[in-house]
C-alpha cells in the first residue's frame, strides 16, 4: 500500500549536539540492531555506524523516495546499512524490522510520535531500548528540543530493563562536566567555547614597549547603550572580552581582588603571567563539578610588568595562551589573518600611535561590508612602559579613526572577508 501523504511532514535533520547525546543514551554495542524511524538523509545511520562500526544492522525507514536514494548513496560503504521506503504504520516489512531491532531511535513531530507509539507497543521486542526526541509541532529552534524516553508501559508485553537509566539524572549527567564523549570531548565545555564565538570581535597586540586592546561593541537595540568590552584590572593590566558580559564581570572582579591581595602582601604589582595562571585555574575548576558551568566568555589580557608587555588569551576550558597578537570573537578570522601577516614588525614598534593603528586596522577587518568604526561602536586601550592602563577618550579615538579612513583608499584588492564565524 502506498504511503499516505498526510503522514509526511517536513524533514528535520537531528541537531548534531542532540544526536550525540541521543547515542549516549542508546549505548550502542557490537551486534546491536539499530533502527532509525524517519531516517531522512541517512546522517543518523552514518553517525551510529561511525560510533559503533560493529553493529549487526543499521536500518532506516523513510517515506520520501528522494531521501531514500540520498541515504543509500551516503551509506554505500557500510554493508550492514539498509534504507527502506516504507510506512511504519502499514508496512509488514517495517513491522518486522521494528520487531528485530533492539535499539530504536526516532526524531519526529508530535503527530508522527502519536502514530508511532501504538506500532511500537505492538511490534517492539521486550528489552528494546527506545529513544524519542519529542518537540512541539510549532517549535522554532533546536534548543527547544527536550529528551523523552519511551518505555511503553501501556503494553504489558513490553518493558525496558534498566529503564531507570533514562531518568532525569542521566540527562543531567550527560549535560554536565563529568562525562566524556566517546572521542574524549566534553560537550558542555565546547558549548561555552561557542559563546565566545558569538560575541563581537576583540583584538590584542603587543609592541616593544606597549600592549594594545581593541574591541568592537554592539547594542541590543537602537534604544540601548553600547556594551562595555574593555575593563581595567590594575594600573598595569586590562582585559577585552568576547562572550557573556556578566561572566566577564565576575572574572574581572576576581582579577582585581587577586591584584589587590598580592600588592598588599608583597608591596609590588602582580606579574601578568601569574594573574593569568590564576584565571586558568579558576576557569578550569568550573569544568570539574557537575553542579557548575564553565564561564561563557573569552578574555584577551594585556599587561606590562618587569619582563615587558604581554598578551594572553584565556578560554572557558581553563587553557591559557600567550601571543604576539590575537583576535577572538565573531568574524575574527579576518583580523587574525591581518595580524599573522604583520606581527613580525610589531616587536620593533615603539610609537604608540603606530601600534594603535595596527590594532584598529585588524579590528576593521572583522566588520560587515556596510559597517564602519565609530567612537561609539569600538573601544581602544593601551598599557606600557611608564604608561598606566588607559582607555582612549572620544577625541583620541576619533583622531585614530580619521587616520584609518584616510589610509583605507590606498588599500586595494583586499581579500574577501571571512564570515564563517
Amino acid at each position: 500500500m502506498a504511503p499516505n501523504p498526510s503522514h509526511i511532514t517536513r524533514f528535520m535533520r537531528s541537531p548534531p549536539d542532540t544526536l550525540h547525546r541521543a547515542l549516549v543514551y542508546l549505548n550502542l554495542r557490537p551486534g546491536d540492531r539499530f533502527i532509525d524511524i524517519g531516517s531522512g538523509d541517512g546522517l543518523v545511520l552514518k553517525e551510529a555506524l561511525r560510533v559503533q562500526p560493529a553493529l549487526e544492522k543499521a536500518v532506516g525507514l523513510e517515506l520520501r523516495p528522494g531521501l531514500v536514494e540520498q541515504s543509500k548513496q551516503l551509506l554505500k560503504e557500510y554493508p550492514q546499512a539498509q534504507v527502506l521506503e516504507a510506512d511504519f504504520q502499514r508496512s509488514p516489512e517495517a513491522h518486522r524490522i521494528i520487531q528485530e531491532a533492539n535499539k530504536i531511535y526516532f526524531f519526529l513531530d508530535t503527530g508522527g510520535i502519536e502514530n508511532l507509539l501504538p506500532v511500537l507497543s505492538k511490534h517492539a521486542t521486550a528489552g528494546s531500548r527506545i529513544l524519542s526526541i519529542d518537540f512541539p509541532l510549532d517549535f522554532k529552534a533546536s534548543r527547544e528540543l527536550t529528551f523523552a524516553t519511551t518505555t511503553l508501559m501501556a503494553s504489558s508485553a513490553l518493558s525496558v530493563p534498566g529503564s531507570d537509566r533514562f531518568s532525569p539524572g542521566l540527562s543531567s549527567m550527560v549535560e554536565n562536566m563529568d562525562v566524556y564523549w566517546y572521542d574524549g570531548r566534553i560537550f558542555q565545555i565546547e558549548y561555552a567555547m561557542e559563546a565566545v564565538k558569538q560575541g563581537t570581535a576583540v583584538v590584542a597586540l603587543r609592541g616593544k614597549k606597549h600592549a594594545v586592546l581593541c574591541a568592537f561593541r554592539r547594542r541590543q537595540s537602537e534604544l540601548a547603550s553600547y556594551q562595555q568590552k574593555v575593563f581595567r584590572v590594575d594600573d598595569h593590566i586590562g582585559v577585552a572580552i568576547s562572550g557573556l558580559t556578566a561572566d566577564a564581570r565576575v572574572i574581572c572582579s576576581f582579577m582585581r581582588d587577586e591584584c589587590l591581595s598580592h600588592k598588599f602582601t608583597y608591596d609590588t604589582p602582580m606579574s601578568v603571567g601569574r594573574l593569568v595562571n590564576k584565571i586558568g585555574v579558576e576557569s578550569q575548576e568550573k569544568t570539574q563539578v557537575a553542579s557548575k558551568r564553565p564561564y561563557g566568555v573569552g578574555l584577551l589580557v594585556a599587561g606590562y610588568d618587569e619582563t615587558g608587555p604581554h598578551i594572553y588569551e584565556t578560554c572557558p576550558s581553563g587553557n591559557i595562551f600567550e601571543y604576539y597578537a590575537m583576535a577572538i570573537g565573531g568574524r575574527s578570522q579576518s583580523a587574525r589573518t591581518y595580524l599573522e601577516n604583520n606581527y613580525e614588525c610589531f616587536d620593533n614598534i615603539t610609537d604608540q600611535k603606530e601600534l594603535l593603528m595596527h590594532g584598529l586596522k585588524a579590528l576593521a577587518k572583522t566588520l560587515q561590508d556596510d559597517a564602519t568604526l565609530t567612537t561609539e561602536n569600538c573601544s581602544v586601550a593601551i598599557v606600557g612602559e611608564d604608561l598606566p592602563f588607559k582607555e582612549l577618550n572620544t577625541e583620541e579615538l576619533q583622531s585614530l579613526i580619521s587616520n584609518l579612513e584616510q589610509a583605507q583608499p590606498e588599500a586595494t584588492g583586499a581579500a574577501p572577508m571571512d564570515t564563517s564565524e
